[in-house]
């Protein structure tokens, strides 16, 4: 039926809110009106006023109708109200539902999982990425430095949903390879805090320095290689994405003056309380910073909303961090000397992503960005300057998963001279 003859009804006795308005103009823009508007014999509308004007905004002309000519005025007016109200007390089938969602996902991953009328925090709660206890025991496993080494600078490894380069992500090409195409909706990432590793994060002796920024920088040198870092990231975020990097105490003022030179704003800085003193001087460090920065213009993505959907979050971050004793610390150490939680970095992105959105850390350590992505229905794209590193992330995932990771890209082996023996002994290089 034509949208000019139908009227609305002289009261409505519903309100919708804006966030429902646009999740029902997004499952009206991808399937069109499955459910027909109910109109009396005058055609005013019974049900479906919102369905109506979406279709107005959306430019059509036509929407499907039933029209209800055996019912009363007062009838009618009782079936309006019954329309809106009986849904709003049906209960849902939590464990049926966790499936349906997961078994969606599963068959189509490129979809908005929005469309389904469930905002994404509450599917990430249903489908149990809030559990206590998921994240148990993935900041433990050891290091095994004894194995040969597996990866080498160029490698480019496919694990599940997620991609992993052995490279240096100062380099574009390098970062071109690992996105194939894709922008990142967030970003998770924990470069180098330009201190020794040594008698600053662990003891003397426990652990090789890094490859970069271990405390040889300038403050200039330094800021530098972060804004060289940050301006590699926003060329593969989207607009409206956010990005937590992770810095000291010590730096963050060499962080702040790269990041608001390179996003478009700074939000807020959050503080990962530890809950016990590390390492330090006058005073032992309980704490690290976590600036969070937005890129574009966008609206970015908010599942907190205040607590509304029971992600009740603040900028205070407690997790335990690795500055105690004992076989836990020991382990987490093993796998790299800055090693941050899983349940950390995963409630990061439960805050501002979607399921089979894109996370890039362009400094993945041993993987704790992969391994929450993992766990949490995103997928990860890394860059990790160090092999022995890299080895470690696919061990995790390999060791978390069951599954393999697949060597799909290799930097091509430099071409090794052609070398002859002449007659008197000397060799001839082509």
């Amino acid at each position: 039926m034509a949208l000019s003859e139908l009227s609305p009804a002289a009261r409505r006795v519903r309100k919708h809110p804006a966030h429902k308005r646009r999740m029902v103009e997004a499952s009206m823009a991808e399937y069109g009106i499955l459910q027909p508007l109910a109109i009396n014999a005058a055609g005013v509308i019974v049900d479906g006023h919102l369905r109506w004007e979406i279709a107005k905004q959306l430019g059509w002309h036509m929407v499907p109708v039933i029209r209800i000519e055996h019912l009363s005025e007062a009838e009618l007016r009782a079936y309006a109200l019954a329309a809106n109200k009986l849904p709003a007390v049906a209960n849902f089938d939590v464990e049926a539902l966790r499936l349906e969602l997961e078994e969606i996902r599963a068959e189509v991953p490129t979809l908005d999982i929005g469309l389904t009328g469930f905002s994404i925090s509450e599917v990430d709660r249903i489908v149990g990425h809030h559990q206590a206890g998921l994240y148990d025991d993935l900041d433990e496993e050891p290091a095994d430095d004894t194995a040969p080494p597996r990866a080498k600078p160029g490698d480019l490894y496919i694990l599940g949903a997620h991609r992993l380069i052995c490279g240096d992500s100062l380099d574009p090409a390098v970062i071109a390879r690992l996105m194939d195409g894709g922008v990142a909706k967030a970003a998770f990432t924990d470069p180098p805090y330009n201190v020794k590793i040594n008698g600053h994060v662990s003891g003397s002796g426990e652990h090789d320095e890094f490859a970069m920024a271990s405390g040889e920088m300038s403050r200039e040198q330094f800021a530098a290689f972060l804004s060289g870092a940050i301006s590699n990231l926003t060329a593969i975020l989207a607009d409206g994405a956010i990005a937590f990097v992770c810095m000291d105490h010590a730096h963050v003022g060499e962080l702040i003056e790269a990041g608001d030179a390179c996003f478009d704003k700074r939000l807020n800085i959050c503080v990962w309380d530890k809950g016990q003193g590390g390492m330090g001087s006058l005073y032992r460090s309980q704490h690290e910073l976590v600036l969070v920065f937005k890129h574009g213009t966008a609206p970015h993505l908010n599942n907190v909303e205040l607590g509304k959907n029971g992600r009740n979050r603040t900028n205070i971050w407690s997790f335990p961090g690795m500055a105690g004793v004992g076989k836990r610390r020991k382990k987490a150490l093993e796998l790299h000397p800055t090693v941050k939680p899983v349940a950390l970095v995963a409630e990061a992105l439960l805050d501002v992503t979607a399921p089979g959105d894109i996370v890039v850390d362009l400094f993945g350590g041993s993987g704790s960005t992969l391994i929450a992505a993992e766990r949490i229905d995103r997928a990860a794209r890394l860059v990790e300057y160090e092999p022995r590193y890299v080895d470690r992330t696919i061990a995790r995932w390999e060791r978390l998963t069951g599954r393999k990771a697949v060597l799909v890209d290799a930097e091509p082996e430099p071409e090794q001279p052609h070398v002859e023996a002449t007659e008197n002994g000397v060799d001839h290089v082509e």
